[in-house]
């Protein structure tokens, strides 16, 4: 089997649906090891369902159904149409002979299982839950892959030493083995021709006598006289082509280790010497690596008389009842199963290798040291050399493979050995002579003890020890269901006074039995509980599932606050073996709840928790992988859930978002947080956007689901927001590789807000909604925050507690608008607080004071009046800063406001105000689009009250000087405006904001003046302004002109070969009112010379037809170098959607190394004239109409000119009489572009009247000697 890369991964991103499930089985279970949530692949569009016995007759035993489907049995055939059903085809060949040692009443019954197949767009596991839900199906469930688990190495030709290791030789002094004992060989084709593997390859002779063509012995298969190819369906279990993995091998080496024919002066020794080996191929020759008919060669195998059937393959994650019927069936039918372990280093079962009656090996290397990617744990009963261990491959030749697929092979040649030495034994002493006898090397891995199985495989203690003493039980618990029903109010809240029963299933992993085995409850020294049943004692079989005969009982103290009780569930036994358990329950209730819905594997909790513990707030948890979905009545039991889903799919089954709907009508508060839900609940690529998930994310989420995919790392809070305000941070989806990260865009809706924003991509990151109740949504992972640095989640990072503060802050049922500083110091101040939740667990409401001065609080129980609680601050004198807090106490928890407390705390100041409003905003990034208002937000914070209609926004062009009122959003202290787009492009703005209190003499703020310029682009605000299309351009950090950001297209990272990508403006320029612009730009480049090309195109009909605006870029320049060309063709009427576009072109070649466009600091300047030299000068003097024109009286207006050469320039204003009214300018200009100011005043200073005024420009060039221009233009001043 192959190391498998287990990562959930998007359908559309991959061609395999990875899904993370709950398996369905016996109770509510805590500490459920048998129900793990590692991921497994499921192949698309297939589920394998158990059919009971009536429906099955119907079909009269036909073994292939193809649509359009009718069976008469009304609710399948709706399902089978509903789900768009192709064909039912059922998966075994079944064969009524049995062995002769075997009773058929322990066959399962196999022949009602069927494949189904149905579109790959639906989502197996949905379509299984639903058919397990009809009254005439046993089981549903989607069908696992599993994998091959072996690592491919050269070929080589030394020594076997695992014989030595295993003591092979020594046995084979004994035995040679058995030529009618047959081992199954279930892999990807064995290379059975190679001439150590002929010899021994199985026959079927009925079929190798017979006739062609016919399935001589009926067993359902044509001409299998060496086995046979299952998935290709042919006779041929040859291996597959060669792949370039090197996975084509594994059978064939699988096949050698076994049984390669041994004593022939002939490469390598099997270890079963002369038994024979049946090769069954079980997977698609293009997919080697996939052993998808696995069970039906298991099936095969025990069918055609194998004794031992090998599977060097498998997977983690699910149980799945119908491969565990497989195993049982082959096992009745008298085969011995032997599984690899599985290639990860981890002590979670493994399948088939978990499954009962199945041998389950992990490998050593030839020190007996476990090798660092084998399984461990309680379901290993035995090891083999499985390192660089050397065995026959295709061609004809030898080399080297490792892996517990090689050590499972190894134990099935030993298997083989000892029941050809025995052939009078059942199935049952065999395995325990080859397992009780192997050697112990816990004094090797002591990391281990116990976790190895019985040791590692001694073939000759095989053969020749008598009795060989079994291994203690090895028992894990699998569930501990807790309930109150019998002793307490049946509510499922185990509460002061109540008894609590746990009754507890457990899995003896071991082949040994165990008597007296003593299991007990410790309750970990909890003051709060009480133990009263904490031991039973019975005897356990070997290798099986059972029950306590009587439950455990303890009580709940009357005094328990809510909170997390530990608790250990052991075993000790007669052969000095113990271990335990530990679990956690739930006791009574706590202020929050935290619903764990990560995938079991790459937990995320400890982010969540770190962070509550550390603010000191009790919570409980509700593990979902094992407790399944909690009730919206269950729910409705804690002011505030934390929902955490990670990246699992589905994000929120329908069940979720049924109970968590429940609650928020009932005026639950919701914290939820994962990578994708938006992907999940609303995209159409989603097999879980159905119209109900769109509606719970529209109208109880509040959000709108935008885009995928954000591809920007960088969070900013939103100003003024009580959750984001003034915070920023990186995020990172810890335990997810780079190409995996995919934070959600989407958006408030009306009645919500945006908490957070992508730095540079822009879109929302964040939603909250405050009505009948709360939400907070990130379309992030709250564990997300910080990792690219702090990953650790036990690594208190700041940004994570303080988000985690305010979100709790707004959440928390206790409503408290904070005291504002006071001059008043006569009156006492008044303390209120709202309760906006359930008040019949609330004991009191209690106010914490002290000054500043003071070290211990004073207490205060509040009174409540109404729905409110309130309290007293006595007034005190002026110069006294006041620190409070409130506490919620209830007969479970208490909870603080705000959150943290002590160490956080509201406070005051009673002090005559003489401090100014404080104002805080992000400055403004340039902007190359000069079109669109800018919208403005600034925070605006005062100690007491800020005056709202005092916040204006100020801004200054070269033309124009304004302000704007800017107005407040809501009951924030967010004031927002837009700035209006007065500049042209190339101009600087300036711009600055100011503001008043409400004192008695008020205090007023202006900012310092910050600027922007317009027209320019430095991509350190991100690609707003653009569009790429297809996807390859993209922001660039490791090379830039200036500043963090540059873009970047990259021949060899972001498109193939006869690529063709383009970055555009998405918007378009307005050139309509110059007749001279120019763009420039920094670029560096290498496009591979004569095959890929960079162009710079322009479009005067918003992006319809593209011109090259200078010739294609190719070749390399390394440096960056600026580039500046003329727009004048595209300038003046009719040209006001003109656009640019960056585009790189590759043929389909690709010589020396990778390529790239570089561009930073783009600028597109009005006026400009492009000279040899690159300097901006215009062509001819020219003089552009005023602006604005017409304006109002008393507001400046700008002229704007340009001279060729040095000159002497005169301005004149004229009335309609044509009289003087003012020179503004008389004196010597120097080339280039120049803008001059008329603010309405004659030369007297005093304000003209409105009505048409005349200037004229006279112009004498110093250069062109008696070269004269007089130009005259009107303009227009209004009231």
């Amino acid at each position: 089997m192959t190391v498998l890369n287990n990562r959930v991964v998007r359908k559309k991103r991959l061609i395999l649906l990875l899904i993370l499930v709950l398996v369905r089985s016996w109770g509510v279970g805590v500490n459920a090891r048998e129900n793990n949530r590692w991921e497994t692949r499921v192949y698309p569009g297939v589920i394998v369902v158990k059919f009971k016995p009536e429906v099955v007759q119907l079909w009269d035993g036909t073994r292939l159904l193809k649509a359009p489907l009718f069976t008469g049995v009304p609710t399948l055939d709706q399902r089978f149409a509903s789900h768009q059903v192709e064909q039912i085809e059922r998966m075994f060949h079944v064969q009524a002979t049995l062995p002769r040692k075997q009773s058929t009443s322990d066959l399962p019954d196999i022949s009602r299982i069927y494949r189904l197949n149905f579109s790959t767009d639906q989502n197996p596991y949905q379509v299984a839950r639903d058919f397990a839900q009809d009254p005439h199906v046993e089981y549903a469930e989607p069908m696992p892959i599993n994998y091959i688990e072996a690592t491919p190495n050269d070929p080589q030709y030394p020594e076997q030493e695992h014989l030595v290791q295993i003591f092979a030789p020594e046995a084979w002094d004994i035995a040679h083995g058995d030529s009618n004992v047959v081992i199954a060989i279930v892999d990807n084709g064995t290379g059975w021709q190679h001439p150590d593997l002929k010899s021994n390859v199985w026959t079927n002779q009925a079929e190798a006598t017979g006739l062609p063509n016919v399935d001589d012995d009926g067993n359902g298969y044509v001409d299998d006289v060496h086995g046979y190819d299952l998935a290709e369906k042919d006779a041929d279990p040859t291996n597959a082509p060669e792949d370039d993995a090197g996975y084509y091998v594994h059978g064939t080496h699988v096949a050698g280790l076994a049984a390669a024919v041994t004593d022939n002066a002939l490469g390598i020794a099997g270890v079963s010497w002369n038994c024979k080996y049946m090769p069954i191929k079980a997977s698609y020759d293009n997919s080697p690596q996939d052993i998808s008919k696995g069970y039906e060669g298991i099936v095969y195998a025990a069918d055609n008389g194998a004794d031992v059937i090998n599977c060097s393959w498998g997977h983690l994650g699910d149980y799945s009842n119908y491969e565990q019927e497989v195993i049982n069936y082959a096992y009745a039918k008298g085969s011995i199963i032997v599984a690899a372990a599985g290639n990860k280093s981890v002590d979670t079962p493994h399948y088939p290798s978990g499954y009962k009656h199945v041998i389950s090996v992990t490998s050593v290397d030839d020190s007996d040291i476990k090798v660092n990617y084998a399984a461990w744990g309680l379901s290993v009963d035995i090891a083999a050399p499985g390192d660089e261990v050397l065995s026959t491959l295709p061609a004809g030749i030898y080399g080297r493979l490792s892996g517990t697929s090689m050590a499972s092979p190894i134990v099935a040649g030993t298997i083989a050995l000892v029941k050809s030495f025995h052939p009078d034994w059942n199935n049952e002493r065999i395995i325990e002579q080859a397992v009780f006898s192997a050697d112990n090397i816990d004094a090797r891995n002591p990391e281990y003890a116990w976790m190895l199985g019985n040791g590692r495989v001694n073939l000759y203690r095989a053969l020749t020890e008598e009795n060989p003493p079994p291994p203690p039980p090895k028992i894990a618990l699998l569930q501990a269901r807790p309930n109150d029903e019998l002793y307490g109010n049946g509510n499922g809240f185990f509460e002061g006074g109540e008894t609590i029963v746990l009754s507890c299933r457990f899995r003896n992993y071991s082949l040994g039995t165990g008597n007296n085995v003593k299991f007990y409850l410790d309750l970990l020294d909890n003051p709060y509980l009480e133990p009263i049943t904490v031991s039973s004692t019975i005897s356990v079989a070997a290798d099986t599932t059972f029950d306590l005969s009587s439950p455990l009982v303890f009580r709940v103290k009357n005094n328990s606050p809510g909170h997390m009780a530990k608790m250990a569930i052991g075993y000790t036994c007669e052969q000095s073996y113990s271990r335990a358990d530990t679990i956690s329950l739930l006791i009574g209730k706590t202020s929050v709840l935290v619903v764990d819905d990560d995938d079991g594997i790459n937990n995320v909790e400890g982010f969540y928790l770190a962070a509550l513990q550390e603010l000191g707030v009790s919570f409980g948890i509700w593990d979902y992988p094992k407790l399944g979905t909690p009730s919206g009545k269950f729910l409705s039991n804690f002011p505030m859930v934390i929902w955490l889903c990670e990246w699992t799919f589905p994000s929120l089954t329908p069940e979720n978002q049924k109970a968590l709907q429940y609650y928020l009508d009932h005026g639950g508060n919701l914290f939820l947080s994962g990578q994708d839900i938006g992907w999940d609940l609303m995209d159409s690529d989603s097999d879980n956007a159905t119209a109900a998930a769109q509606q719970f994310f529209r109208g109880y989420l509040h959000a709108e689901y935008l885009s995928d995919d954000s591809e920007d790392d960088q969070i900013v809070g939103v100003l003024g927001d009580p959750v984001g305000s003034g915070l920023s941070f990186r995020i990172f989806q810890p335990g997810r590789e780079l190409e995996y990260q995919f934070p959600d865009v989407i958006a408030p809706l009306p009645e919500a807000y945006s908490i957070w924003q992508y730095h540079l991509q822009g879109g929302c990151a964040g939603v909250r909604y405050q009505g009948n109740y709360r939400t907070v949504y990130f379309g992030f992972g709250f564990e997300a925050i910080d990792a690219p640095d702090i990953a650790n989640p036990y690594q208190i990072s700041n940004n994570r507690l303080e988000v985690m503060r305010r979100v709790l802050d707004y959440l928390s049922p206790i409503r408290h608008q904070p005291l504002r500083d006071t001059d008043d110091t006569f009156n006492a101040y008044p303390v209120t607080v709202k309760l906006d939740w359930d008040t019949t667990d609330v004991q009191s409401v209690k106010l914490f004071w002290r000054k500043d001065a003071e070290s211990e609080f004073q207490t205060v129980t509040m009174g409540k009046n109404g729905s409110n609680y309130i309290a007293f601050i006595p007034p005190l004198p002026s110069g006294n800063k006041v620190e409070y807090y409130l506490k919620l106490n209830t007969v479970y928890y208490s909870l603080t406001s705000p959150i943290g407390a002590p160490q956080y705390y509201y406070h005051f100041d009673v002090v005559t105000d003489t401090i100014p409003p404080s104002l805080f905003y992000e400055p403004l990034h340039s902007t190359i689009n000069g079109k669109t208002p800018i919208p403005v937000t600034v925070l605006v914070e005062d100690n007491v009250a800020v005056n709202s209609q005092s916040v204006f926004l100020h801004y200054q062009t070269p033309v124009e000087s304004d302000s704007v009122a800017m107005v407040k959003q809501g009951q924030t202290g967010v004031f927002r405006a837009d700035l209006p787009p007065v500049a042209i492009y190339g101009d600087t703005v300036l711009y600055w904001f100011s503001a008043r209190d409400c004192a008695l003499s008020p205090n007023r703020i202006t900012t310092p003046r910050r600027q922007f310029q317009v027209g320019y682009e430095d991509f350190e605000a991100g690609l707003n302004n653009w569009l790429v299309n297809p996807p390859g351009w993209e922001l660039d950090t490791s090379s830039v002109h200036s500043g963090h950001f540059s873009i970047t297209g990259s021949s060899d990272k972001s498109y193939e070969n006869s690529g063709n990508t383009t970055i555009t403006t998405n918007f378009g320029f307005d050139l309509s009112h110059t007749d001279r612009a120019a763009l420039s730009f920094w670029t560096r480049y290498s496009l591979e010379i004569g095959h890929d090309y960079g162009y710079v195109e322009v479009s005067s009909d918003a992006g319809k037809t593209w011109k090259q605006l200078t010739s294609p870029f190719s070749g390399s320049l390394f440096n960056w170098t600026k580039k500046i060309f003329p727009l004048n063709s595209y300038c003046g009427p009719g040209f006001n959607d003109v656009r640019i576009r960056f585009r790189i072109t590759t043929d389909s070649t690709r010589n020396g190394a990778a390529g790239f466009w570089s561009i930073d600091d783009i600028l597109l300047r009005e006026n400009w004239r492009v000279d040899r030299v690159g300097q901006a000068i215009p062509n001819n003097t020219f003089m552009l109409q005023s602006y604005p024109n017409p304006t109002v009286l008393g507001r400046p207006v700008a002229i704007r000119y340009g001279l060729v050469s040095r000159a002497r320039v005169k301005v004149i204003i004229f009335n309609v009489l044509g009289q003087k009214v003012r020179c503004l300018l008389d004196e010597e200009m120097s080339a280039g572009n120049h803008v001059i100011f008329w603010d309405g005043r004659d030369g007297n200073g005093k304000l003209v009247a409105a009505g048409l005024y005349f200037y004229s420009f006279m112009i004498k060039y110093y250069s062109l000697v008696g070269k004269t221009e007089v130009i005259t233009k009107k303009l227009l001043l209004l009231r």
